[in-house]
């Protein structure tokens, strides 16, 4: 029995031909400086997402984002919002462990998430087409 099933050539197309659109189309980010929120995000909030202490992890599990991307400014500690993030910035921790605060390398990350979004796309409506027509 055949676990993995036969792709063949028109499937590879229909799989391949979206994750290149998402490259080809964010390509062009991959010589740009950081922008807008990434400023505030990655370069001033650097100091929070390069300390995995227990205490650091604590803080981002334990308040909203904006609170953790924020704690060198903020006084009480306190969560100023109703959003709670925390795999968002445990992914971001986890971009700055191996970018730092290098553009191209955050903005390649951004790409292959993008392909990786459109690949499982292609597989939840590839699967939901079969479940449904066959």
């Amino acid at each position: 029995m055949n676990i993995i099933p036969e792709i063949n050539r028109q499937e590879k197309l229909f799989i391949w031909l979206p994750i290149l659109l998402a490259l080809l189309c964010f390509s062009n980010t991959l010589a740009n400086q950081f922008v807008y929120d990434d400023l505030f995000q990655v370069i001033e909030a650097s100091s929070a997402l390069g300390d995995w202490s227990k205490e650091n992890l604590a803080r981002l599990f334990g308040h909203d984002i904006w609170s953790f991307f924020n704690q060198k400014f903020a006084s009480d500690g306190k969560s100023s919002s109703q959003y709670y993030r925390p795999i968002f910035g445990l992914v971001f921790m986890v971009n700055y462990y191996y970018a730092g605060l290098n553009p191209i390398a955050w903005h390649a990350t951004s790409i292959i998430l993008h392909m990786v979004a459109v690949l499982l796309s292609y597989k939840l409506i590839n699967n939901s087409l079969q479940i449904i027509f066959c």
